[in-house]
């Protein structure tokens, strides 16, 4: 039993929506029983698999939110979550902690003045915005979240939140 099921019993619906199209041809293949889109995690309602008015028990953002370099995007996609949330509903999510010693020693030389991060995935250029765990809280808040968990270590930012509106 994976933790999906686990939580939600055997019979779940699984949305997975990635902005790359190549990752969602592996997460096809290798979870062939599960549905997969290519989609924007800033304007969810593009995906056809999500009717107007459907609502989700849990979103979960894995190591995809900090791909999004500004703060509009970011509030973007925390918009959209909350939009497809059932009431009580939960957002779980992981980014890369950037910013730990051990991630900046490794990609310190990849930040731009900015604070984003180039590193390449696959042999492709990839930016990853640096998360610091009291601006994510802060960017949640705003945008109406209450953080009920946030893990830190030096791999990953974790964040359990559920929607306040």
């Amino acid at each position: 039993m994976n933790v999906l099921e686990g939580k939600f019993g055997p019979n779940f619906e699984y949305l997975g929506v990635d902005a790359s199209k190549i990752l969602v041809s592996v997460a096809k293949k290798d979870f062939p029983n599960r549905n997969f889109r290519a989609g924007d995690m800033r304007n969810l309602r593009t995906v056809p698999e999500i009717r107007e008015g459907e609502k989700f028990d849990a979103v979960f953002a894995v190591a995809s939110f900090h791909h999004l370099l500004t703060e509009e995007d970011r509030r973007k996609a925390l918009d959209e979550f909350a939009s497809v949330l059932a009431p009580n509903g939960m957002l779980l999510m992981t980014n890369w902690n950037l910013l730990s010693a051990s991630n900046l020693a490794k990609y310190g030389k990849r930040r731009d003045s900015s604070g984003v991060f180039h590193i390449p995935f696959s042999g492709k250029p990839r930016t990853y915005f640096a998360l610091e765990p009291t601006v994510l809280s802060r960017e949640l808040a705003q945008s109406g979240w209450e953080v009920l968990e946030s893990i830190e270590n030096e791999r990953n930012l974790t964040t359990i939140a559920r929607f306040l509106g």
